[in-house]
């Protein structure tokens, strides 16, 4: 803490030894109190045996438009209420930017003490401009003072600088925010193309065989009435194909189909024959 405590007081001391050095060098100083569009001029002399006697002096200022620009009317100089003297009054070059004011008739009592409150410097615009205002640039004589035996005398300044803004302050853009960047969909993949299936071809139809004509039934043998047995009807030869196949399978169908025949024909009359003889003896029975 003692270390700390140590070096701001060197750097106090130090800062005091280079303000000290900054006025013994120079021999006057100007003070700017900025607000806004104006500012408050004081001039500050290093010693007071120069300020004492002092009647009049002239000061230039150079007041220039860094942003916008500004004309004659557009500069002004308010002295102040507390400055003795009967003649006052300044001029704005707009061609060279320089503000010169002058001050008289002060009977030796211009100064109080070092200290001199000039006045204020405004600027006015209906635009937005902003203006540096200078005191001690080279070639412009920054200030001269006049003592009641008529002596001139020209001290050197330092050299001090401000920044006045007047008019509307056009405001900035707002910043439009950038779009959120919306995802592209997710892209369906396209179905894949199911083949169609191959169409099998139909199986050609064969033609049917040609079934053969039915064989012809030879009639039943009528029963006599008479109880004596009639003669065995004689059998009937099969029936023979008037169709004949061109293929064998269609021959061995109707052989098949023609030796059925017959035993069925024989049956049917063996039963026939049965069935009379029974009738037959049935009556015989009912008579006795």
């Amino acid at each position: 803490m003692r270390k700390w405590i140590k070096v701001l007081a060197v750097v106090g001391v130090l800062a005091v030894l280079l303000t000290a050095h900054t006025l013994a060098a120079q021999e006057a100083a100007t003070t700017f109190e900025t607000q806004g569009d104006h500012t408050q001029v004081t001039v500050e002399l290093q010693k007071e045996s120069m300020a004492q006697g002092v009647s009049a002096l002239s000061a230039n200022f150079l007041v220039q438009a860094t942003v916008g620009e500004l004309g004659e009317d557009d500069v002004t100089f308010q002295f102040a209420s507390t400055l003795p003297g009967t003649v006052q009054r300044y001029v704005y070059d707009a061609n060279t930017g320089v503000l010169s004011v002058y001050v008289a008739g002060a009977n030796g009592a211009l100064f109080d003490g070092v200290r001199a409150t000039l006045g204020t410097i405004s600027i006015a615009a209906e635009q937005e401009v902003q203006a540096q205002v200078t005191f001690g640039q080279e070639g412009t004589e920054p200030l001269t003072l006049l003592t009641g035996s008529s002596t001139q005398t020209t001290p050197s300044v330092q050299l001090t600088q401000t920044t006045l803004t007047a008019g509307e302050t056009t405001p900035d853009p707002e910043v439009t925010p950038s779009p959120e960047i919306t995802q592209a969909p997710e892209v369906t993949p396209s179905p894949e193309v199911t083949q169609a299936p191959e169409v099998t071809p139909s199986p050609e139809v064969t033609d049917a065989p040609e079934a053969s004509s039915n064989p012809e039934t030879t009639p039943a043998p009528q029963v006599s009435s008479n109880p004596e047995t009639s003669s065995k009807p004689e059998v009937t030869s099969a029936p023979q194909n008037t169709h004949q196949g061109s293929e064998d399978q269609s021959n061995t169908q109707t052989g098949d189909s023609n030796n059925l025949v017959v035993p069925v024909v024989v049956l049917a009359v063996c039963v026939i024959l049965l069935a009379v003889v029974v009738l037959i003896w049935n009556k015989r029975r009912n008579h006795h």
